[in-house]
């Protein structure tokens, strides 16, 4: 039955041209999946103007210990609020022009970790498009 809602879901999904991928904690982490969660109200939003997404990753990586606030606060001098600064940094990170671990917690006092792409790449299961869908 479970396969048979999930295979329903996929339909639905598809048929709006929206990529569906499962994600589950036994193909990923459950900190990288809470993050996710955490951060798709944003990065699932609108999308933000290519100029505002390219400022987004380029505060990020120039402020590298700063924390998720902050930056936030730094984009928002250029958007047009605080929820468009919000979706351009997450959606930053989730089309990969901002790699940092996923593997964080849920506190926006925290800074963000910055890894390789490479290491972003493995560990992001948004922009591997990797599933674990049968």
């Amino acid at each position: 039955r479970t396969v048979d809602l999930l295979r329903l879901e996929r339909a639905y999904w598809l048929a709006r041209d929206v990529e569906w991928l499962l994600i589950t904690p036994q193909v990923w982490t459950k900190s990288v999946v809470l993050t996710l969660r955490r951060t798709c109200q944003w990065a699932l939003a609108e999308g933000v103007p290519a100029g505002l997404l390219d400022f987004a990753a380029a505060v990020a990586r120039a402020n590298p210990w700063s924390t998720v606030t902050a930056l936030i606060e730094a984009i928002e001098k250029h958007a047009e609020g605080r929820q468009q600064a919000q979706c351009a940094l997450w959606q930053a990170v989730w089309v990969g022009a901002l790699p940092i671990s996923l593997d964080r917690g849920w506190r926006p006092q925290e800074p963000l970790r910055h890894i390789s792409d490479r290491e972003f790449w493995t560990q992001n299961p948004i922009v591997s498009r990797r599933s674990a869908w049968i």
